[in-house]
């Protein structure tokens, strides 16, 4: 089986026997696919194998495995510091929860849009580019099938109110646990882990981020979620981020 010319992107890339490349890609029509890349270590390899750069992949072979024959018509998103680090983290949780073969048409024209932001944030730690990061995740989720209703009290099936408080759980989803009649003010960060007040919800649910509380519920509510579906496996690209933010290494 043949196929030519298909949008992608290369999501991780390993060493493979001698010369060779072992490659995750993403592709708008197909999903996400590994490839091997024959003599793409070789110094003259037709091939560059560039997490984050757009392009024509082109493939055959019928065994779970592919054979990569051609990437062309390349084209480049500029990501550095933060940003570059961000993207990190968008491969790695697409490919621990993407199935092979599985396409997310939609999916994948978030992804490019995302890597877009990202690139207008460059090296700056703002609010945006945490923004950024939560729509994605947000879009991840629904497209896998499991999408956080930030909007309805699953206990059931009524709308969050925004003066109640609410506690996460990634197997139901936000119940309600109280009835917050004080000032809204007091209550806009609830230190109770996953315990939120739904007006910071339904910030979330209408793509709102208003305030530093509710980027701080939609980050608890969405690592929470992602944990629940990765296994609690440690994320390489969180390590990343701690050793950038400490001044160590520079990715």
């Amino acid at each position: 089986m043949r196929v030519t010319q298909q949008d992608s992107y290369v999501l991780h890339v390993r060493a493979y026997r001698e010369t060779s490349c072992l490659v995750e890609i993403f592709t708008r029509n197909h999903g996400r696919l590994s490839v091997v890349a024959n003599g793409a270590r070789r110094a003259k390899s037709k091939f560059e194998l560039v997490p984050f750069v757009r392009g024509e992949a082109s493939w055959s072979g019928k065994a779970q495995l592919k054979t990569l024959t051609a990437r062309d018509g390349l084209q480049y998103h500029q990501l550095t510091g933060k940003a570059m680090l961000s993207a990190i983290y968008l491969n790695e949780i697409l490919m621990l929860l993407l199935q092979p073969f599985d396409p997310h048409p939609q999916l994948f024209d978030g992804y490019r849009l995302t890597l877009e932001l990202l690139g207008a944030c460059g090296n700056e730690r703002l609010p945006s580019l945490e923004v950024h990061l939560r729509e994605f995740e947000k879009l991840l989720l629904r497209e896998i099938g499991y999408e956080v209703q930030f909007d309805t009290n699953m206990a059931d099936g009524s709308k969050i109110l925004a003066p109640a408080l609410y506690r996460y759980s990634p197997n139901q989803g936000f119940i309600q646990i109280g009835q917050i009649i004080d000032d809204f003010e007091g209550y806009k960060e609830v230190t109770e882990l996953e315990s939120f007040q739904g007006q910071l919800l339904l910030n979330i649910a209408s793509s709102n981020y208003c305030d530093t509380a509710t980027l701080r519920a939609a980050k608890k509510v969405m690592r929470a979620a992602l944990r629940a579906h990765t296994g609690g496996k440690p994320l390489h690209s969180r390590s990343l981020f701690l050793s950038h933010d400490a001044g160590g290494r520079r990715y």
